[in-house]
């Protein structure tokens, strides 16, 4: 059986605690938006003597220290966990180390990591139909500028890809991958991807200065435009957070879709010990496709200044 050595080694397993998947595992309800949920905080019910049974017991994302703004009980991770399970000190630290979130153990920008290229599908072809025009369009883009700035291709009416907008994944100038967008509802799964899709991250050349806005799907990146950055989905593997940090940015900004705030927490955990991360979060009807224009000027300010 180990044993805590020190103050240091606490605090570390601390500040790594993956707070999201303790709570998941013990079925302890909570929320990360909302009425008097503030920003980098997560509110649960107060686990303590407290008279309130409604969730004011609130624990710091980033210091993972808890107050309940009812009964006035605060502390760190520790006291916590103790309440929670009825434990021992000796006992929450080791469910402190049970629980670490996983974080590469040497950066990963310093280790090389090529991509290869990667074929589109044969039946990409420059000129679109105009039913992908017509739906590009009805979503507020102009088809035109896509083709120029990202190289969207079109399908004919046949084959595998029939009917989709064929989106390249350019890096370092090359084609490494793509997204074949479904324009109708009834042709599902409405993306289709290359098998590496994982190992990519769109946009990526577009980043010129020291920040970055992470958002889900390829959508959000040409909402907002240059400096933001898709990683497909809620989840990043290590190949896309090694070629993120291989950017040496000082700042990233996490934006996701507003029903993955929890996976905005989890993303930022992985790049935080490497670089300055923010989570922004969005409202659950709401992402960074459909956000408002003063919205998105923002976030175009704080990527592109």
């Amino acid at each position: 059986m180990s044993k805590v050595k020190n103050y240091d080694e606490i605090q570390s397993l601390i500040e790594n605690f993956d707070l999201f998947g303790y709570l998941d595992s013990r079925g302890i309800e909570y929320h990360t938006s909302g009425k008097n949920v503030s920003r980098g905080w997560v509110e649960i019910t107060c686990p303590f003597d407290c008279p309130d049974p409604s969730w004011h017991c609130g624990i710091n994302l980033e210091s993972k220290g808890f107050h309940c703004w009812v009964c006035g009980t605060k502390g760190n991770l520790i006291k916590l966990i103790c309440q929670i399970e009825g434990c021992t000190r000796r006992q929450a630290v080791r469910i402190l180390r049970e629980f670490q979130a996983e974080v590469p153990s040497t950066p990963p920008s310093m280790q090389r990591f090529v991509v290869p290229e990667y074929p589109l599908p044969s039946e990409a072809r420059d000129e679109l139909l105009p039913i992908q025009r017509e739906y590009l369009e009805c979503r507020g883009f102009d088809p035109s500028l896509l083709q120029r700035k990202y190289g969207i291709k079109g399908t004919g009416i046949a084959g595998r890809y029939r009917y989709r907008i064929i989106i390249p994944v350019i890096m370092q100038g090359r084609i490494k991958g793509f997204v074949a967008l479904s324009p109708l509802p009834s042709l599902q799964p409405k993306y289709l991807s290359s098998r590496n899709i994982k190992r990519l991250v769109y946009n990526l050349d577009s980043v010129r200065g020291d920040t970055a806005v992470i958002v889900e799907g390829v959508t959000d990146a040409w909402r907002i435009g240059d400096g933001a950055i898709a990683i497909f989905g809620k989840n990043i593997t290590s190949e896309q957070l090694r070629l993120i940090l291989a950017r040496k940015l000082k700042r990233v900004i996490v934006m996701l879709d507003g029903d993955a705030t929890r996976e905005a927490y989890k993303l930022a955990s992985k790049l935080s010990p490497f670089l300055q991360t923010e989570v922004w979060e969005l409202p659950e009807h709401l992402d960074p496709d459909t956000l408002p224009p003063d919205a998105l000027e923002e976030v175009r300010r704080e990527v592109q200044k």
